[in-house]
This record gives structure tokens, C-alpha cells and sequence, in this order.
């Protein structure tokens, strides 16, 4: 049994750091390119949402930066999870 917790932590483990690199890459997208994001007005004015994996990271931009607003799950419910954030 000790093997089968050891697989679940490390694939745990493994999981994360997928999230993390999608999510890594995005912004390194972002950051060479500021309007590549979907923009999202229904939402927020002077939104946007670019891909991350399963994840969909919202920014704007502001005085010339890129600012993330909020990195949500695409399953969520994105107006409500946004407004909860």
C-alpha cells in the first residue's frame, strides 16, 4: 500500500507542476504579446483571457504592463468565479 500513496503524492506532485508550467507559459505569451488574450467585455472592461491548460488567465492592461486579475479553472463558471475572486 505504501507504493500506491507514494504513486498518488508524486502524481499529485506531477500535476501541479503541469499547471504551473501552462500557466508560466501563458504569461511568458502575455508578456511578449499583451493583446493576444481573448478580450472578455462582457466581463470587465478592458479585459482579456488567454488559454493556460485548463486554466484561463484573465488580465488587462494597465500604463503599459500586463496585470493579471485572476487564473480560474475553464470548468467554473467564469462571471461568477471572477466577481468571487
Amino acid at each position: 500500500m505504501v507504493f500506491g500513496i507514494t504513486s498518488l503524492q508524486s502524481r499529485g506532485i506531477d500535476v501541479a507542476n503541469g499547471v504551473i508550467d501552462s500557466i508560466t507559459d501563458a504569461l511568458s505569451i502575455l508578456a511578449s504579446a499583451p493583446e493576444a488574450g481573448m478580450r472578455r467585455e462582457w466581463m470587465q472592461s478592458g479585459l482579456r483571457g488567454f488559454p493556460a491548460g485548463k486554466y484561463i488567465v484573465y488580465d488587462r492592461q494597465e500604463r503599459g504592463r500586463v496585470v493579471v486579475s485572476r487564473v480560474i479553472h475553464g470548468r467554473r463558471d467564469q462571471q461568477t468565479a471572477f466577481d468571487e475572486g
